[in-house]
């Protein structure tokens, strides 16, 4: 079973994962941009490398 949580990127992505980690989560979702259409936020690629 997974247990998770929408968590938002607005601090980068390896904040997100240490938040998820934080509460019990094994998986997480998050989202680019807004689904109400605001613009994507840009990639960092550090981030996503210090993410993993």
């Amino acid at each position: 079973m997974l247990f998770g949580a929408h968590i938002s990127i607005s601090k980068g992505y390896k904040h997100a994962v240490k938040e998820a980690l934080s509460i019990g989560a094994n998986t997480l979702q998050f989202f680019t941009r807004n689904p109400r259409g605001s613009a994507a936020k840009a990639l960092d690629h550090v981030d996503i490398n210090n993410m993993r």
